[in-house]
């Protein structure tokens, strides 16, 4: 059996979804952030933490939140219905697992070679390590529901050291739906 040591930085997920939610032009604030959130606070080794946000009035309703657990395991839920398009860009990922299961809405990003992907409800959107630049797209007045599962690397090996076999999961450095058989 393997055993799973605490990953020196152990929420490198969580620290880079709060990136795009703290920047000034997001439409998203966060609610009751903890009381001793600091700068840097998501990296303290062998804690959990979470974050909760919500649309700002004028972008929309709902709520997203995420909870990155001391093993470095994180996940997110998503339930919001926006009144005007938007638009997640990312450069870089944390090496890492995730696993996205689309619950309501559409969802659509656009890879480095400019390859279109689409999940619908019940889909599965997978990103296995970083695959460079993504470009996230939801339409207006849709309902957003999904729910996210963030493993990293450590964990994602240690599933391979038992035996695991995640080859259906994609390649390191790609995104793919997996689609549930009729």
């Amino acid at each position: 059996m393997t055993v799973l040591q605490s990953s020196p930085r152990p929420s490198a997920a969580l620290k880079q979804q709060c990136g795009y939610f703290d920047r000034a032009a997001s439409p998203f604030v966060e609610v009751a952030p903890p009381a001793a959130a600091l700068p840097g606070d998501v990296d303290a080794p062998g804690e959990a933490v979470s974050r909760r946000y919500h649309p700002l009035p004028v972008a929309g309703r709902g709520w997203i939140d995420m909870h990155a657990f001391a093993n470095g395991l994180t996940v997110s839920r998503i339930d919001c219905r926006m009144s005007r398009p938007r638009a997640e860009q990312y450069q870089t990922f944390p090496d890492s697992l995730r696993l996205n299961v689309v619950l309501h809405g559409p969802e659509a990003l656009c890879d480095r070679q400019g390859r279109q992907i689409e999940a619908q409800v019940g889909d599965i959107l997978v990103r296995h390590g970083d695959p460079g630049p993504l470009d996230w797209r939801f339409p207006a007045d849709s309902h957003q529901a999904a729910v996210a599962l963030e493993l990293p690397r450590a964990m994602v090996q240690a599933l391979a050291q038992e035996g695991v076999d995640l080859s259906h999961l994609g390649t390191p450095g790609a995104c793919t739906v997996l689609r549930p058989r009729a």
